[in-house]
C-alpha cells in the first residue's frame, strides 16, 4: 500500500515528464519494431502485416501514456498548446527575413539580407490567476531577451480587468510601438526604440486596466534587461503611462476611431556625465547609417516625452498619426526641445481592413476573406507613410529627416505575409550626413505561429 501511494504521488507530480518520455519511447519502440519486421519480411504482404502490427502497438502505447497523464491535452491550431488542470503552455514564434537594396546618394549604406527577427517563446497560465511569458530573439547570431515577465490576473473581475506584471515587458507608450511587429504596415516603425525616447521593453513593474473601448496602462521601469549588467553606477529610471479611448467602434463593419496619449519621463542617475544619445536609422534595419543623430548630450538631468495619437478605420481604408514632443532638461547649458511625427494611410484592395483592438488600443492580425490555400487571393493591401523629425536645437545639431514610404502587403493567410516597399529619404543640411537623399527598396517574408 505504501509503495502504491508513493507511486501515485510521483506520477501526479511528474506526469508531464512521463508523458513526454512515454511518447518518445513509443516512437523508438515503433521505429525499431518496424525496422526489424520490415528487414525480416520477404514479401510485400509481410511488410504490410508488419506495419499494421506496429501501428497497433503504437495505439496501445499512446493510450497507456494518456491514461497515466489525466487532465492534460495537447492542442494545435496556430501554435502548439499544452493544457493541464492547473497549467497551460503555448509555444509561439516568428521569423522575419529581409532583403534590402540601397540606391546611395552620398553615403554608402550597404545592401544585403538579414533575419530581422527569429523569435521563439512560451506563454501560459498557472493556478488560474498567474500568467507568464518568455520570448527570445535569435537574430544576428546572438540571443537577446524580449518579453520575460510574470503577471497576476486575480483582480481582472474586480477592477476593470486589472493586470499587474513584473519583469521585462513593453513599456506602455505609443500606438505604433504597442502594436506588434507582426501587424505593422511597414517593415520598420516610424521611430524605433533605438532612438531611446521610445522605451521599447525594459525591466520594471506595471499595471493595466481596460473596459470595452478604453485602456489605461502605466509602468515604472529601469533599463532594458541587457543594459547595465555589471555596471557599478546606478541605473536611470522612468515612469510611463498611456490612455486610449475608442469613441467609435463597430467590429462587424470594421469602423473605429482611436484616440490616445502617451507620456514618459526618464530620470538619469549615477556618477557619470548623465548623457543621452538620440539616433535612428532611416526606416531600414540593414544599414548602420543614421541621418538623425544628436551624439552624446552631456549632463542631462531628465527628459520628458508627450505623444498624442489618432487613428480611424472605415472598412478597408484607414489612417493613423502620432506626434512626439521631447523636452530635455540639462544640469548645464540650455534645455532642449525636439519633435517628431508621422502619418500613414492604408487601403486593402481585397476588402479586408486592419483589425483594431479597443480593449488594448492597438492593431491586431489581418485575416483574409479567403486564404490562398483555399483557392482565394489572400489579402492585398497598399500603404503610404510620411515621417518627419527635427533633432536640432541650441548647441545640438542632431539633424532633420523627412521620408516617404510606400508598401505593398500580401497576406497569403493570417500567418504568412510578404511585403515590398520603397523609401525616399531626405536629410536636412544640418544632419550628420547633411543633404543626403538615398532611395531604399526592401522586401520581407514573415511567418509566425
Amino acid at each position: 500500500m505504501v509503495l502504491k501511494f508513493y507511486r501515485r504521488k510521483i506520477m501526479t507530480t511528474f506526469k508531464q515528464t512521463l508523458r513526454t518520455l512515454g511518447i518518445c519511447s513509443c516512437l523508438l519502440l515503433v521505429a525499431s519494431t518496424v525496422g526489424g519486421m520490415v528487414n525480416a519480411a520477404d514479401s510485400t504482404q509481410d511488410q504490410i502485416d508488419a506495419l499494421q502490427d506496429a501501428v497497433g502497438k503504437l495505439k496501445q502505447s499512446v493510450n497507456k501514456v494518456d491514461g497515466d497523464s489525466p487532465g492534460c491535452k495537447i492542442k494545435s491550431k496556430a501554435f502548439m498548446t499544452l493544457e493541464c488542470s492547473k497549467f497551460t503552455a503555448k509555444i509561439f514564434g516568428r521569423i522575419h527575413f529581409d532583403s534590402t537594396w540601397y540606391d546611395d546618394d552620398v553615403t554608402a549604406m550597404g545592401s544585403g539580407t538579414e533575419f530581422r527577427r527569429a523569435r521563439i517563446g512560451m506563454k501560459g497560465k498557472m493556478y488560474k490567476n498567474w500568467g507568464y511569458k518568455m520570448e527570445m530573439d535569435l537574430a544576428d547570431n546572438a540571443v537577446s531577451t524580449k518579453d520575460l515577465y510574470v503577471e497576476y490576473l486575480g483582480l481582472k473581475k474586480k477592477f476593470h480587468r486589472m493586470k499587474v506584471w513584473v519583469g521585462n515587458h513593453k513599456i506602455p507608450f505609443s500606438l505604433e510601438e504597442m502594436t506588434s511587429s507582426k501587424y505593422q504596415n511597414f517593415q520598420e516603425r516610424a521611430f524605433t526604440d533605438d532612438i531611446q525616447w521610445i522605451p521599447g521593453r525594459a525591466e520594471g513593474i506595471g499595471v493595466s486596466f481596460n473596459g470595452k473601448n478604453w485602456n489605461f496602462s502605466t509602468a515604472v521601469h529601469g533599463e532594458h534587461v541587457a543594459v547595465g549588467d555589471g555596471d557599478e553606477t546606478d541605473e536611470g529610471w522612468g515612469i510611463a503611462g498611456r490612455l486610449t479611448v475608442a469613441p467609435v467602434y463597430d467590429k462587424k463593419a470594421n469602423h473605429f476611431v482611436h484616440t490616445g496619449i502617451s507620456v514618459r519621463r526618464w530620470q538619469k542617475q549615477g556618477d557619470n556625465t548623465s548623457f543621452v544619445d538620440f539616433d535612428d536609422q532611416p526606416h531600414s534595419h540593414q544599414t548602420t547609417v543614421n541621418f538623425l543623430n544628436t551624439g552624446a548630450i552631456a549632463f542631462v538631468d531628465n527628459y520628458t516625452v508627450v505623444g498624442p495619437e489618432l487613428a480611424f478605420g472605415y472598412g478597408p481604408f484607414g489612417m493613423q498619426a502620432e506626434y512626439f514632443q521631447i523636452d530635455v532638461n540639462r544640469e548645464t547649458n540650455d534645455d532642449l526641445d525636439f519633435s517628431a511625427s508621422y502619418v500613414e494611410g492604408w487601403y486593402y484592395l481585397t476588402g479586408e481592413g486592419r483589425s483594431y483592438k479597443p480593449k488594448k488600443g492597438t492593431f491586431g492580425r489581418i485575416k483574409p476573406k479567403k486564404n490562398l490555400s483555399d483557392g482565394g487571393l489572400g489579402a492585398l493591401g497598399l500603404a503610404v507613410r510620411y515621417t518627419t523629425a527635427n533633432m536640432t536645437d541650441g548647441d545640438v545639431q542632431g539633424g532633420g529627416q523627412h521620408t516617404w514610404t510606400g508598401a505593398v502587403n500580401w497576406h497569403a493567410n493570417p500567418y504568412v505575409v510578404m511585403r515590398a516597399e520603397y523609401i525616399k529619404v531626405m536629410a536636412d543640411n544640418d544632419a550628420v550626413n547633411g543633404g543626403d537623399e538615398p532611395s531604399i527598396f526592401q522586401m520581407r517574408m514573415q511567418i509566425d505561429w
